[in-house]
């Protein structure tokens, strides 16, 4: 629910703060541009604000306009990874396998020297069952942050599908020790895509 505020803005009442938080910056650059503050993405290469503007869609939930505004940063550089990941995790959701895959391929090119996107890549692969290309991000996240337990998780299920049982216990084992330590005690959990 949202009431008019001071100068015409709108106050949010909401139980989602993040949401109501990405929905009022969206107001307020919609504003900006309407005002000629802000140049428009049609005329102007905003490079890096639309992977700002759709992480703000993201947040408020309106994953159409995010994926809308990802496609954007990428006319201007289409091997931005960070962009290239998000729509494959976004394809992937929609059940578009084969779009999902194009963008992971890129993602995966251009290292991000970041162990969350290597294990969100890494899962997307999973879940495309190319556990070979799951492989390599997993062990990458585990070599940048080996204290992450669903890390372990998501590599002992690439091992487990490829045979190598041994390999797969012993992330296994890491996986409960780790989760342990880390106050993450969770059965069967998965990180979220978003």
């Amino acid at each position: 629910m949202a009431t008019l505020g001071k100068g015409g803005m709108r106050t949010f009442h909401s139980e989602e703060p993040l949401r109501a938080n990405a929905l009022l910056s969206l107001s307020l650059l919609s504003h900006l541009r309407l005002e000629g503050q802000v140049p428009s993405s049609k005329t102007s290469n905003l490079e890096g604000v639309h992977r700002a503007i759709a992480y703000l869609y993201r947040q408020g939930g309106l994953f159409d306009l995010a994926e809308k505004e990802y496609e954007e940063e990428l006319r201007w550089n289409p091997l931005e990874g960070e962009s290239r990941l998000r729509l494959g995790l976004y394809w992937l959701g929609r059940g578009d396998r084969e779009r999902a895959r194009q963008n992971l391929e890129v993602a995966s090119r251009v290292r991000q020297d970041s162990p969350k996107a290597d294990q969100q890549i890494g899962q997307g692969w999973l879940e495309l069952a190319d556990f070979p290309k799951a492989e390599s991000p997993l062990s990458s996240a585990i070599q940048d942050d080996p204290v992450d337990p669903f890390n372990h998780q998501l590599l002992a299920e690439v091992y487990e599908r490829t045979g190598r049982v041994d390999m797969a216990q012993k992330e296994r084992r890491l996986f409960g020790e780790l989760s342990i330590k880390t106050g993450n005690v969770l059965t069967d959990a998965v990180p979220e895509r978003e």
